[in-house]
């Protein structure tokens, strides 16, 4: 008796074994065909583009006040930003590429005063900025459909790039131009998790944030053409940054007729 109750015992927990291997205690149906949002061979490229324009106070005599800290402004800010990108997905929902990216920012301030209180004030009249930055990177992104939408989905991209940049800052005062160029590099590498939806059977509009970087970076500066110095960074952060927040059109097409 305890010799077949103990057989029956193996038995049992030998089919239990078998059965939890087959079945799993919990299925995020991460592999069913619905969760293919891109499937295999598919190639997508797009571009975010953003361009703004600020004018301040250049049409009055008296400029225009900011939080009565900075008072009598008159000047302007204009950024623009492109970054496009090309991806080919090798498996489904995964893909990798490229990015490049390219940006410009000038900052006129022809009039401005900084007041602290009632006896301290700063003069920022005549300053001006612009500089240019150029950016490439190798992209790895991978889809995870929402609900088992072919509509919706999350996806998460990784880049590892970097660029260079060029600026010059100066200030004119009775004619005579004081400033400094500055030029330098960086080394990226950076998390930005991002959501997308189709428009249509082949467009798509998405939107990412960056929330992970590590990056390096070295600057060089001349001033006046004369003096030279030299400034570094290496850093993480991880934390959402809106100064990365973009949002981008894409188009999806095969790269060759699966039906041939």
């Amino acid at each position: 008796m305890k010799r077949t109750l103990l057989t029956a015992m193996i038995l049992l927990a030998a089919v239990t074994s078998v059965s939890a291997q087959k079945t799993p205690a919990f299925d995020r149906g991460l592999s069913q065909k619905s969760s293919v949002f891109i499937p295999k061979g598919m190639t997508a490229v797009g571009s975010s583009i953003s361009f703004n324009r600020y004018s301040v106070g250049r049409g009055s005599s008296e400029g225009y006040d900011i939080a009565s800290l900075l008072t009598g402004v008159q000047g302007g800010l204009s950024t623009v930003r492109v970054s496009p990108v090309a991806m080919y997905f090798f498996k489904d929902n995964l893909a990798v590429g490229a990015r490049l990216g390219y940006s410009y920012t000038s900052l006129d301030i022809d009039k401005a005063s900084l007041e602290l209180g009632d006896d301290t004030d700063f003069d920022l009249s005549n300053r001006y900025y612009s500089g240019q930055n150029y950016y490439g990177a190798f992209v790895l992104r991978n889809y995870l459909s929402l609900f088992g939408s072919r509509i919706f989905a999350m996806f998460n991209e990784v880049r590892l790039g970097g660029g260079i940049s060029q600026s010059k800052t100066y200030s004119m005062d009775e004619g005579e131009k004081d400033g400094s160029f500055s030029d330098g590099y960086r080394i990226n590498v950076g998390l930005y998790p991002g959501l997308t939806a189709f428009l249509t059977d082949n467009f798509s509009f998405e939107v990412s944030l960056g929330v992970l970087s590590c990056s390096y970076s070295h600057d060089t500066q001349t001033r006046n053409q004369v003096n030279t110095g030299e400034a570094s960074h290496f850093g993480t952060s991880y934390k959402p940054d809106l100064l990365e927040l973009s949002f981008a059109m894409m188009y999806h097409f095969p790269v060759r007729d699966k039906r041939k």
